[in-house]
């Protein structure tokens, strides 16, 4: 989360940090306490002052956003069976021999013995 990372470089307080991005202390606690995204207009703060691209910042919060929504948390579920699925499949089955699973690797399809 960026707070976090704001409160790990910076060392400031809660109220610093609130004064730095122009928002009010109570909006820096709900980041702190709830885990809330900070705005747009925060984060481009923070990317100033932490150096970084702006575009990176907006994007990262863009993400934080939609994984705080209950549909973004299934998507990322999705997101995880399917790498997962992919590696097991990257792998040869035992009992196959190794021209067998390149030349089924180069069809559009695989077919099953």
């Amino acid at each position: 989360m960026l707070y976090e990372q704001l409160v790990k470089i910076t060392g400031w307080s809660d109220y610093k940090l609130a004064q730095q991005l122009e928002v009010s202390p109570t909006a820096v606690r709900l980041w702190k306490k709830r885990g809330s995204v900070m705005n747009d207009r925060a984060g481009q703060i923070a990317a100033e002052l932490l150096g970084i691209p702006e575009k990176l910042v907006l994007l990262s919060l863009a993400a934080e956003r939609a994984l705080a929504e209950p549909s973004g948390r299934y998507l990322a579920e999705a997101a995880e069976d399917a790498i997962k699925e992919e590696e097991r499949a990257e792998k040869p089955e035992a009992g196959r021999n190794r021209a067998a699973v390149a030349e089924s690797d180069r069809m559009p399809f695989q077919i099953m013995p």
